[in-house]
């Protein structure tokens, strides 16, 4: 669920932070033209022009994803703030989100968080630097990688279950409308071939804040895959995970699978 909601819906917080703040969007063109442009031999203001490109082509992507108006904006730097809030609780330079050594949840965070908020040159990092500090430590370890513990138990934290909860509705709400408007094209429009599609803009709720963005069958296919872990639990598992799942919204999503099955094959989405 985690590695969904980070990977599919923290990319709203990411684009926001990045590209309607206009220190971190030079940064951040400065260092695609240093990266794309360096590749090509080109230098100086040619560099930077060719960042400036690329910058012009990632901001395009605002509107689909619901943050090119201030009421977006707001919305999701809002919820970026109060969930890495949250998050600073329950963890720190030694406290993972399940123990006392790092699991696959802790990189879906540090994922999300340090390419974009943490490393950018801006507000967000700012923020996260000042008012989140046992997260910035986290992520600081996490990126060292090398003298990172490698034993101890694994468990889930009455402050990881808090995050999860923070997290957890907006990506549930986000699931559920992603899913949904997949079945409704898909009936309409595909037989066995490749589906992948944008999907028409829904409303969340980000903590009480609308944002209106897109989704994609793409997308679709991740959720199947939560679906299938869910699946494979044996009964104590189940009830176990079932109880979790309700205290984070996602138990209606979890009890009710779509009416079709997609499958990626050669890097395309088919429906199955």
């Amino acid at each position: 669920i985690v590695e969904f909601i980070i990977d599919e819906f923290w990319i709203t917080t990411a684009m926001h932070s990045r590209w309607n703040d206009p220190q971190s969007n030079l940064f951040a063109a400065t260092e695609f033209g240093l990266g794309i442009g360096g590749r090509m031999g080109l230098v100086g203001d040619d560099a930077l022009n060719m960042g400036l490109k690329v910058a012009a082509r990632m901001q395009s992507y605002l509107p689909r994803l619901g943050i090119a108006d201030e009421a977006g904006q707001k919305a999701a730097s809002d919820y970026f703030e109060s969930c890495s809030k949250v998050l600073n609780t329950a963890v720190d330079a030694r406290q993972f989100l399940f123990g006392q050594r790092p699991s696959l949840i802790d990189f879906c965070v540090f994922t999300g968080y340090y390419a974009h908020q943490y490393r950018d040159a801006g507000a967000a990092q700012q923020f996260l630097k000042i008012q989140t500090p046992q997260l910035s430590y986290y992520l600081d370890n996490l990126h060292a990688g090398f003298g990172l513990p490698d034993r101890g138990e694994l468990a889930l934290t009455d402050r990881c279950v808090d995050y999860l909860k923070a997290i957890g509705p907006a990506g549930a709400e986000f699931a559920q409308n992603t899913e949904s408007r997949a079945e409704e094209l898909l009936v309409k429009k595909y037989a066995g071939d490749s589906v992948d599609s944008p999907l028409d803009a829904f409303t969340v709720s980000l903590h009480g804040q609308p944002l209106t963005r897109g989704s994609s069958i793409f997308s679709a296919w991740k959720l199947q895959r939560v679906r299938d872990v869910y699946a494979k639990l044996d009964a104590q598992q189940r009830n176990q995970v079932s109880e979790l799942a309700a205290d984070i919204g996602w138990l209606k999503f979890l009890d009710n699978p779509p009416n079709y099955r997609l499958e990626r094959v050669n890097h395309l989405t088919m429906l199955m």
